[in-house]
C-alpha cells in the first residue's frame, strides 16, 4: 500500500506539470501541438513542403540529442512563418519518431520535470515541447530562464524544441535583459523566413498548381495555409457587423501590443474592451458577451478565430494582431493608461521593453521601476538591472551606478560587472575590484577577465593568471588570449631575472578586458 501511494503521488505531480498526455513522438497529432489546419481549395490534399531550412535543424537536433550541441534548438521568425508546422515535421523523422514527447504546463514546471528521476527512464530520448516559448520565458520564479540551463543535469539524450517569433520580436540591444533573447543566446538558432525560395515555390506549384502557388509568393506559405485574407476580412471588414466583437479583439491585441504576453482573464478584457466601443454603444455585459462570441467563432472550414481561450483566459490569434496593428497602428491614451492598470509586475517588465524600443524611454523606467517592487527576487533583481541599462543609455551615469548597485544587492551577476564597469572608469578602482571580484564568483566571464585585468595592474600576478584560467574555464577568448599572454611573458621574464638583469617591471603589453 506503500508503493501503491508512492506511485500515485508521483503521478499526480507528473500531471501538475505537463499539458496534455506524453507519447511517442511519431504518433503526436498535429492539432494538439499547435499546428493549425490547412485552409485548401475543396478536394485539394494537403502536402508538405520541405523548407532549405529543415537540414540545419536536423543537424541541430542530432546535435542536442547527441550532447555535442546546445539542449535548445530554437526555430525563430515572424507570426506563421511555418515555425511550428516545420517543428512537428521534424519529430516524424527516424532519429525523433520514438522518442517522447512532453509539452511542460507552465515554464516554471520546465526544471522540474528535466530533474533527474521525475520522469520515468524508459522516457528515453526526451523532446520537450515549447511552441512560442515567449508563454514559457520569465525572468521571474514562473518562467524559464537562462538559470535553468546553468544547472542542468541530465540523465537521458534530450533536446528541447521551441518556436520563438510569433508573439512579436523585440529589437533591443543585448545589454537590456530579455529572457527570451538570453535563452536565443544558449541555443542552436534556424531562421525561418515567410517568403519561400525559388526551389521551394517550385515544390509548392508541382504539389498545388499555379495560382496557388502564386498566392504563397505573395503571402508566404504558413500565411496562405491558414487563410490570412479572410482573417484580414473577418477582422477588418467586419466592423459594421459586430462592432462589439471588434472591440473585444482589439482590446487584447492592444493588450499584447503593449508587451505583456499574459492572457487577459474574463473581467479584465470586459474592462478594456470598453476603451474601443464606437461612441454610439454602451458598454454591458450582454454586449460583452455578444462580443466574445463573435470574436471566439472560427473562419469557414478552419478552427482559427481571432480571440483564443486559453487556461489562463483570452489571447489573442498571432496573426490578427498583426492584422490589426496595421489597420489601427496607433493605441488611444485612455485604452494604454488602462492596460498600465492592468499590468502586474511581470507584465510591466515586458511592457518596458516594448517601450524601450520606441523610444519611450520615460515609460520604460516608470514599468520597470513596477516591476522592480515585485516579491519575486529574480524579477525585482533584473527590473534594477535594466532600469541601469536604460539610465546609462541616457548618460544618467550616477541613477545608473545606483540601479546597478540594487541588481548587485540581490544577486545579479550583470549587475555587478556593469557596476564595475562604471565604477573603473570613474577611478574607483577598489570599488570596481570588489564588483568584479563578486561577478566572478556569480560565474561572469566577463568578470575573471576585468578582475584579472585589475589584478595585473597592481602586480598580483598570480592573482591574475587564477582570475583568467576561470575566465578561459568559461569559455571565454579574451580569458584565454590574457592567460596565454601573461605567461609568455612570464617566461620571458624568468630568465632575465635568474641572470639578474631584469630592472623594473617590463611592459605588461596588449590586456584586454
Amino acid at each position: 500500500m506503500s508503493w501503491m501511494a508512492y506511485r500515485a503521488a508521483e503521478n499526480r505531480e507528473l500531471a501538475e506539470l505537463v499539458s496534455g498526455k506524453p507519447c511517442r513522438a511519431g504518433g503526436a497529432h498535429a492539432s494538439e501541438y499547435g499546428v493549425d489546419l490547412e485552409v485548401l481549395p475543396a478536394g485539394q490534399p494537403w502536402r508538405y513542403i520541405e523548407r532549405h531550412f529543415e537540414q540545419s535543424l536536423r543537424d541541430a537536433v542530432g546535435a542536442a540529442l547527441a550532447g555535442v550541441g546546445p539542449r535548445l534548438v530554437m526555430l525563430s521568425g515572424r507570426t506563421k512563418s511555418g515555425k511550428t508546422r516545420a517543428a512537428f515535421q521534424a519529430l516524424r523523422w527516424d532519429g525523433l519518431r520514438d522518442a517522447w514527447l512532453v509539452v511542460p504546463r507552465t515554464g516554471a514546471s520546465i526544471e522540474r520535470l528535466l530533474s533527474p528521476g521525475v520522469l520515468p527512464p524508459s522516457w528515453s530520448p526526451l523532446v520537450i515541447w515549447l511552441d512560442d516559448i515567449e508563454k514559457y520565458a520569465s525572468v521571474d520564479a514562473s518562467g524559464l530562464h537562462e538559470g535553468v540551463f546553468r544547472n542542468l543535469v541530465l540523465d537521458r539524450p534530450l533536446v528541447i524544441l521551441a518556436t520563438e517569433g510569433g508573439r512579436g520580436t523585440r529589437s533591443h540591444t543585448h545589454a537590456f535583459a530579455d529572457p527570451v533573447a538570453q535563452l536565443r543566446s544558449l541555443a542552436a538558432c534556424i531562421d525561418v523566413p515567410v517568403r519561400l525560395t525559388e526551389r521551394e515555390l517550385s515544390l509548392v506549384q508541382d504539389a498545388y498548381g499555379p495560382d496557388l502557388a502564386k498566392e504563397v509568393g505573395r503571402v508566404g506559405l504558413g500565411r496562405r495555409m491558414v487563410a490570412v485574407n479572410e482573417l484580414s476580412g473577418r477582422l477588418v471588414r467586419s466592423n459594421d457587423d459586430c462592432r462589439e466583437g471588434v472591440a473585444v479583439v482589439r482590446a487584447a491585441v492592444d493588450w499584447r501590443r503593449a508587451g505583456a504576453l499574459r492572457p487577459l482573464s474574463t473581467g479584465q478584457l470586459e474592462e478594456l474592451y470598453k476603451h474601443y466601443l464606437p461612441d454610439d454603444l454602451d458598454p454591458s455585459e450582454e454586449r460583452f458577451a455578444s462580443g466574445l462570441e463573435w470574436a471566439r467563432k472560427p473562419l469557414p472550414n478552419t478552427a482559427i478565430a481571432l480571440l483564443r481561450k486559453v487556461p489562463q483566459g483570452y489571447e489573442p490569434y498571432d496573426l490578427a494582431v498583426e492584422v490589426a496593428a496595421r489597420e489601427w497602428p496607433d493605441v488611444s491614451s485612455p485604452a494604454m493608461e488602462r492596460i498600465l492598470s492592468l499590468a502586474g509586475p511581470a507584465d510591466c517588465f515586458q511592457i518596458a521593453g516594448t517601450a524601450f524600443d520606441a523610444g519611450d524611454t520615460t515609460l520604460a523606467l516608470g514599468m520597470l521601476a513596477r516591476a522592480e517592487r515585485s516579491q519575486d527576487q529574480r524579477l525585482s533583481m533584473v527590473s534594477a538591472f535594466n532600469r541601469g541599462v536604460l539610465l546609462e543609455h541616457e548618460g544618467d551615469l550616477a541613477a545608473a551606478q545606483a540601479a546597478y548597485a540594487s541588481a548587485d544587492e540581490r544577486g545579479s551577476l550583470r549587475g555587478a560587472f556593469n557596476l564595475g564597469q562604471l565604477l573603473r572608469r570613474a577611478g574607483e578602482l577598489p570599488a570596481a575590484e570588489a564588483a568584479y571580484r563578486r561577478a566572478d564568483q556569480r560565474g561572469s566571464a566577463e568578470g575573471a577577465v576585468n578582475l584579472g585585468f585589475l589584478l595585473e595592474q597592481r602586480g598580483d600576478l598570480a592573482g591574475a593568471e587564477r582570475a583568467y584560467r576561470r575566465a578561459r574555464s568559461r569559455e571565454s577568448p579574451k580569458g584565454a588570449r590574457n592567460l596565454q599572454r601573461l605567461l609568455r611573458q612570464r617566461q620571458r621574464q624568468r630568465p632575465a631575472a635568474d641572470a639578474g638583469l631584469h630592472a623594473g617591471r617590463e611592459d605588461p603589453g596588449y590586456v584586454e578586458r
